[in-house]
C-alpha cells in the first residue's frame, strides 16, 4: 500500500535467490521524457531499515503534468527483509514517494 503523500503509484519487492534484489516500480506524472532512472543514494539514512533512492531527472516530476511516466529498477542487496520501506527522492531532495517492501 502506499502513502498518501505519494506522487505517483510506486511498488517496492524483494526477491529472494542466490543474489536477493529489491525490485522498484514507478508511474508518476511527467511532460518531459528524459531517460529516468534510479539510483542507490550513498548518505546513510537515519533509518537502517530504509532503502533511500534517487529518481534522476526527478524534478520534473508534476502533479500537474499530463503525461505519465514509468521507471523500473532492480537493486542487489544483502539479505531478503533487510528493508521495510523505500524513500524516492529528486535531486532537490524532495520526497516523491514512501513505499512499504512487500516480502518475497
Amino acid at each position: 500500500m502506499a502513502s498518501a503523500t505519494n506522487i505517483g503509484k510506486w511498488v517496492a519487492k524483494e526477491k529472494k535467490g542466490t543474489k536477493p534484489s529489491l525490485i522498484v516500480d514507478g508511474s508518476f506524472p511527467a511532460n518531459e521524457k528524459p531517460n529516468f532512472q534510479l539510483l542507490k543514494t550513498d548518505s546513510p539514512s537515519f533509518n537502517p531499515t530504509d532503502f533511500s533512492v534517487l529518481l534522476l531527472f526527478g524534478e520534473l516530476v508534476s502533479l500537474d503534468a499530463a503525461a505519465t511516466r514509468f521507471v523500473h529498477q532492480d537493486f542487489v542487496i544483502e539479505t531478503v527483509n533487510q528493508y521495510k520501506t523505500v524513500t524516492v527522492l529528486d535531486g532537490n531532495g524532495r520526497v516523491i514517494a514512501v513505499i512499504p517492501v512487500e516480502a518475497p
